[in-house]
């Protein structure tokens, strides 16, 4: 790792960082209702795998990558109405967090990064070990966001799913059990309302710890990195350093062999009049 582009805090890596009971409390009540009702009714069939990856699909593909993170957060493009109502609820069975909270964890994380140090908790300058620790479990309680600085504003919708996220996810269960029984539920539902947000965690580590460099980014103390392989299967969330190079940019995916699943999920939402107004990087 070049020591010149990865600049840290001359502190402990646990100053400023202390631990979130909310956090504590949440991780522990998603696990042990997903590993509790398993134990309770032990499930896998044929379709089990299938009602998994449709469900890592639609909520991490099409709710967080590319609806909240590509399309509200960063503004890469515009959306129906009725689809951000889709992907703001989609964002609720990631398991973490209500919309409102989402958003200002990635406006926390993404500025201290653009800053000439950061902080540990957003550096992952520690072990895996710790560093899940400080993410999934901390919070960050040093110098604050500066005010002027942009995100989206949370509307009505956004406030009521922040109010009730932990109870969201009901319906959306209802009509998986009416789907395909306790299997669809299980595989489809609880399961990756608890994996999602450890999936999360692991490809943000791996995209800042290593990888290839395309956009060298000085005074920046993160700039991320590129991997072909975790590009591909995070729908394009891999290809960290073009993101952070290009962060308003609906693909990021960008070289040869860059894989962007969600860029072209993006592309069949626009051939579909859903989303429209893609912002790409101009040639030069």
């Amino acid at each position: 790792m070049d020591a010149e582009t990865k600049h840290t805090e001359q502190i402990s890596p646990w100053q400023n960082v202390r631990p979130s009971w909310w956090k504590i409390t949440r991780w522990l009540f998603l696990h042990g209702v997903v590993l509790g009702t398993f134990i309770a009714k032990p499930t896998f069939t044929l379709t089990s795998l299938a009602w998994l990856s449709l469900s890592i699909f639609v909520v991490s593909c099409l709710g967080v990558s590319v609806g909240m993170h590509r399309g509200i957060i960063h503004g890469a493009f515009k959306m129906q109405p009725w689809f951000r109502v889709g992907v703001v609820y989609l964002c609720c069975l990631s398991g973490m967090g209500g919309p409102s909270s989402f958003i200002r964890m990635h406006r926390e994380r993404d500025y201290h990064q653009d800053q000439p140090t950061c902080p540990s908790i957003f550096g992952y300058r520690l072990d895996p070990f710790r560093s899940y620790i400080q993410m999934v479990f901390c919070e960050y309680t040093g110098a604050p966001v500066p005010a002027h600085h942009p995100f989206p504003q949370s509307d009505a919708w956004m406030r009521f799913l922040d109010r009730v996220y932990l109870l969201a996810p009901i319906p959306g269960w209802a009509f998986l059990w009416w789907v395909g029984g306790w299997d669809a539920v299980w595989w489809g539902g609880l399961l990756p309302w608890a994996l999602i947000q450890n999936l999360f965690w692991a490809s943000n580590y791996l995209v800042h710890t290593r990888g290839y460099v395309t956009w060298p980014r000085p005074g920046h103390a993160e700039h991320g990195f590129n991997q072909r392989l975790l590009g591909a299967l995070s729908f394009g969330e891999g290809f960290h350093n073009n993101h952070h190079q290009f962060p308003g940019s609906a693909c990021m995916g960008l070289g040869t062999l860059e894989i962007d699943l969600g860029y072209q999920t993006i592309r069949v939402l626009k051939a579909l009049g859903i989303v429209w107004d893609l912002k790409l990087p101009q040639p030069e």
